[in-house]
């Protein structure tokens, strides 16, 4: 079955469209997905422009898998990133829905110490696994954090930020020995944390993520991203 090509914007042409679609498909999963979506932006938890980003990139994944089973193998993923190749922007955000919003298989971030092996102490790579697994922040917090934000408090070296997301709360933790180690080695005052090779800070998260992914597969863990450090810190803690 084609996409319904119905708008999503009422709610009530949501649920048509998800009636409408066969369950169990990718065109199903990404209509419900959206629906969801819609309720955090009514109850101000998400920005609106998250909820067009992923229409426009469900949109375009509906015409590519149309009626496909939600359990999207790998290799599948990995083509219709290639297909984009043109416009690497875009390659990386349809993998990342891919990842958020359909049930692709992944690997769980469990390589950790894989990843620290290829990567070791004085990297960026390094630096950039350390700060995301003993802050557990965002990526659009990662490109920013930097000495300017460490402070001391009764003796103890922290570090505070907010986060860009909205309705996120202020920041305060204290840094763990890892973190300070990691970050002494390759930091600089004045300047966020991670940098890139020719000395240059990631304007966007987009950017440090899709070098981030490029770490991963040069170590050998492919489709592993930035954002599963997150909820491998939640798990481990």
């Amino acid at each position: 079955m084609a996409s319904t090509g119905i708008s999503i914007k009422p709610e009530g042409n949501a649920e048509q469209a998800i009636q409408r679609s066969i369950q169990g498909s990718v065109a199903w999963l990404t209509y419900k997905h959206l629906a969801a979506l819609e309720k955090l932006v009514e109850a101000g938890i998400i920005s609106p422009l998250t909820l067009k980003k992923g229409e426009g990139l469900f949109k375009r994944l509906r015409k590519i898998c149309r009626q496909y089973p939600i359990e999207i193998p790998t290799s599948k993923s990995i083509k219709i990133r290639d297909d984009l190749v043109a416009t690497s922007a875009n390659a990386e955000s349809m993998v990342e829905a891919i990842g958020t919003g359909v049930a692709q298989k992944r690997e769980p971030w469990t390589a950790l110490a894989e990843f620290r092996k290829r990567r070791p102490p004085g990297t960026t790579a390094h630096l950039a696994l350390t700060l995301f697994m003993f802050t557990a922040c965002r990526i659009s917090d990662a490109i920013k954090l930097g000495q300017d934000d460490e402070f001391k408090r009764d003796g103890v070296l922290a570090i505070g930020w907010q986060p860009k997301k909205k309705g996120s709360a202020y920041v305060e933790i204290p840094m763990m020995p890892p973190l300070i180690k990691a970050t002494r080695a390759t930091s600089k005052s004045g300047l966020p944390y991670i940098i890139s090779a020719y000395g240059k800070v990631y304007r966007t998260p987009e950017a440090l993520g899709q070098r981030f992914r490029k770490w991963c597969d040069q170590a050998g863990l492919y489709n592993l991203s930035s954002h599963g450090i997150r909820k491998a810190a939640g798990h481990l803690l």
